[in-house]
């Protein structure tokens, strides 16, 4: 997990599972300013995982660490890549058929997406940067079911999506709007919500309500309707089926009254 104090630097802290449910802190690494999220991958193929951290930054010098692990839940001396443009989220996926995993990290600040190729030893050479929309999320899926990854990234108002070419660069955003409601997309997810074998997306909204759109199987999405719910939007969602019936579920974050934040599950009726 990682942690911003408001001191000007963040942490990455490392809790190791006993197997029953209960975890130790096993180890704690500092990291640069506005510290916001991370991503676990063997990045190296030593068959050990590693983690990739975002520093937000200050005045557009933000940057990406990656810590490369040993084995037994600690890590060496990060290696940095800067970015600038206040980096907000990072995803990890395969990109170019290399089996080694790449890099996206959106830009909230410079209104970005960056693409760190993996170099097939873990160092990702120079960034391929696509101007805005970024976001503050991002998710890596085959919208088109056709094995190459394409992105979709929540934005203001919202979704940008950037279909693959297979080689680690993507073509040009077509933008989906979420417009359901007051406030911006903060975060994405993608599953198969009706089950038709088509990839949809279900987008977090800050002001509430979020919102789905439903795919086409081509890469294309429908308008976007509103997830209705009691308490208001938030910053994250995830996507597990809870209640093991086959269907993905959807759990968000959300601000209710008197600023009090809880956590939603939303099990699909199909």
């Amino acid at each position: 997990m990682v942690e911003s104090g408001g001191t000007g630097d963040g942490a990455l802290a490392i809790f190791l599972g006993d197997g029953k449910g209960n975890f130790r802190k096993s180890a704690r690494y500092r990291l640069g300013p506005a510290s916001v999220a991370v991503a676990v991958a063997d990045l190296d193929g030593d068959g050990h995982l590693d983690i990739v951290a975002i520093n937000g930054g200050v005045k557009g010098n933000g940057s990406v660490e990656v810590f490369f692990g040993k084995g037994d839940g600690t890590f060496k001396v990060p290696v940095t890549y800067n970015l600038g443009a206040y980096p907000d989220f990072v995803a990890t996926a395969d990109l170019n058929g290399d089996h080694y995993p790449d890099l996206v990290v959106t830009q909230n600040g410079g209104w970005s997406v960056s693409v760190l190729i993996n170099d097939g030893h873990g160092k990702f050479n120079k960034p391929l940067t696509y101007g805005g929309p970024g976001g503050n999320g991002v998710v890596i899926a085959d919208f088109r079911n056709n094995g190459i990854l394409d992105l979709a990234v929540s934005t203001t108002d919202a979704v940008c999506v950037r279909l693959g070419n297979g080689d680690g660069t993507f073509g040009m955003a077509v933008l989906y709007s979420t417009q359901v409601g007051n406030g911006g997309a903060n975060a994405v997810a993608a599953a198969d919500f009706r089950g038709d074998g088509k990839l949809d997306l279900a987008v977090e909204r800050s002001g509430g309500p979020s919102a789905l759109l439903y795919g086409n199987g081509d890469g294309t999405f429908q308008s976007a309707i509103p997830i209705k719910t009691r308490i208001g939007g938030g910053n994250s969602l995830a996507v597990g089926d809870f209640n093991r019936d086959g269907s993905p579920d959807l759990a968000m974050d959300a601000l209710g009254t008197r600023r009090r934040v809880s956590v939603a599950v939303l099990i699909n009726g199909q």
